[in-house]
């Protein structure tokens, strides 16, 4: 797979989904932010989030969540993070993620999870 048809997939495989439900957007000092999936993206994702002086709580939730908090602990953000251990595959797991109301959900997963995390979000 070359060029423009790599490209499109890259873009089919990084959705991310972000409910803005109470307008928060942009974030104000109050940002809550939950991140599904702690991968390459994932890492990216929470470093840039704890930096950022309007985010005031982070929760990252994965498979495994602990090869993202060493990551963080080496760049010295991890205390910044609330970490939970995930089963996407746990209907009921991932719905205990979203009962904290995050302010801004970033999904992160695979694709076959895209579904499962948006049901989550909404209900």
């Amino acid at each position: 797979m070359h060029g423009v048809a790599l490209a499109r997939r890259a873009v089919r495989e990084s959705l991310v989904l972000l409910k803005n439900e109470r307008r928060v957007l942009p974030l104000a000092r109050t940002g809550r932010v939950l991140v599904v999936g702690t991968g390459m993206q994932g890492r990216a994702a929470l470093h840039h989030l704890a930096s950022s002086p309007g985010v005031t709580t982070i929760t990252a939730a994965d498979r495994q969540v602990d090869e993202a908090r060493r990551f963080a602990e080496e760049r010295g953000y991890a205390s910044r993070v609330a970490w939970v251990a995930l089963d996407a595959r746990n209907r009921t797991a991932l719905g205990a993620l979203f009962a904290n109301r995050p302010d801004v959900a970033i999904d992160l997963l695979p694709v076959p999870f895209i579904g499962a995390v948006a049901r989550a979000a909404v209900e």
